[in-house]
């Protein structure tokens, strides 16, 4: 989120030497070491404590069990328009910032409620079998490529080839967009999404300011065209909800099929990338899950269900989101005024020895001991987590099945911030 740093909220309590050393440790993760590997710098602010102030009067959550009650908890609200007026002047001069706040990731009920129910039948478990083949056939044709490649270079980008073109055509198939308008919406989402990390860049600000225009000139195209010829998609059921009449959105259709766009391209992404490179660095896990899939089909599945979980657990594609406390409260073991912003570490919390034994050291075969925070929790669980379990479950087992053994042959390449675990690129080459 925007100008988080200079929230002025009055705290109620002391920042000490714990705050300023979770200053520093946060300039490391922005940090291309920190970028490429936060979580050492995570189990440093797990020991620092269960809630750690900062300079700005807001609290960092680096445990599973805080960031676990918050993130259920009604009485915990998103930094909204309202909340932002009065706590960080001057936000509204940016563009993005302000249209963040029209979409569903940063509403509260009722607003929230109303735009959730106009996108749920098209993701919710049961719509998702329509999608499925569709989906498949995007997955084969991209394995496709990415073998190709292989044999044809010795190695090829991982993040081209699958990573940014799958979810690219998700977005398309599930929204009713044009197929070949995938490569250029998910470089509008890259763009948009970058004001949502920790201070943006004025550089970042900009590029996300024009990417939110041309991204809602391309949507405002894209309704009107649909008004005309209505489908059987989800850009039309948001039309429709539009013009039921039941609230006053105007732009409902727009704010909810741009959340859509965003969460699909850019978690997605981070999850799939992230998949590869851990299957890289960890050979034998991914030969014996291959082996099993081989040896026992029927428990496929299940098998590859307990790996997706695990893999999300160990490397979560959203990092961090953000609470406001609606009330005085109190939280890991320090009194919380009204108002004060909390920043849940959701990739510390998931490597938290709460959530699993051992939990620096991935294990394809761990059921995980508490609920995973990779898709968030309470009202604003991520909407797409079913789909991105479907994506999940249908790219490990091909990668698996038609690639050959994978490492990485050169460092994964991250843009800055620390939200998410994005990458632009990923060589890999045939581990043999």
């Amino acid at each position: 989120m925007t100008e988080v740093f200079d929230a002025a909220v009055a705290p109620s309590f002391s920042p000490a030497a714990d705050s300023r050393a979770a200053i520093g440790l946060l300039r490391r993760l922005r940090s291309g070491p920190g970028r490429d590997d936060p979580y050492p710098i995570y189990a440093r602010l797990r020991a620092l404590g269960r809630a750690i102030p900062t300079p700005w009067g807001g609290l960092l959550l680096p445990h599973y069990a805080e960031c676990a009650r918050v993130i259920k908890d009604k009485t915990w609200l998103v930094p909204s328009a309202v909340w932002r007026d009065e706590h960080t002047p001057g936000w509204r001069s940016g563009l993005t910032a302000v249209e963040c706040t029209r979409g569903m990731l940063q509403l509260d009920p009722p607003e929230h409620t109303w735009h959730r129910q106009a996108a749920a039948p098209r993701v919710a478990r049961r719509a998702l079998d329509r999608l499925a083949p569709a989906m498949g056939g995007h997955v084969d044709a991209c394995i496709d490529a990415l073998t190709t490649a292989l044999e044809r270079d010795g190695r090829a980008d991982f993040v081209a080839t699958v990573a940014h073109a799958l979810p690219a055509a998700m977005m398309c198939e599930l929204v009713g967009l044009p197929a070949g308008d995938g490569e250029l919406l998910r470089g509008l989402v890259f763009d948009y999404t970058q004001v949502l990390d920790l201070s943006p860049t004025p550089a970042q600000v900009k590029r996300a300011d024009q990417a939110a225009r041309t991204l809602g000139a391309y949507m405002d195209r894209a309704i009107e065209q649909r008004r005309r010829e209505p489908r059987d998609d989800l850009l039309t059921d948001l039309i429709r909800a539009q013009d039921d009449g039941g609230q006053d959105e105007p732009e409902l259709a727009r704010s909810v099929a741009t959340v859509v766009l965003v969460g699909v391209g850019e978690t997605m992404a981070g999850m799939l990338s992230a998949m590869v490179v851990a299957l890289a660095a960890h050979r034998d896990q991914a030969d014996r899950l291959a082996a099993q899939l081989d040896a026992d089909p029927g428990a496929a599945p299940g098998a590859i269900s307990v790996a997706v979980e695990e893999l999300l657990r160990w490397d979560v594609p959203l990092q961090m989101t953000h609470r406001v406390a609606t009330r005085d409260t109190d939280i890991g073991g320090l009194p919380v005024s009204r108002g004060t912003l909390v920043h849940l570490l959701l990739g510390s919390a998931q490597r938290d020895d709460a959530v699993a034994p051992e939990a620096e050291r991935l294990d394809l075969r761990r059921t995980p001991a508490a609920t995973t925070l990779a898709f968030g929790g309470g009202i604003h669980y991520c909407l797409g987590a079913a789909l991105a379990r479907m994506l999940a479950g249908l790219v490990l087992p091909a990668l698996l099945r038609r690639c050959p053994p994978l490492r990485a042959a050169a460092p994964p390449q991250r843009p800055p911030g620390v939200t998410f675990r994005s990458m632009t690129s990923q060589l890999v080459e045939p581990d043999i």
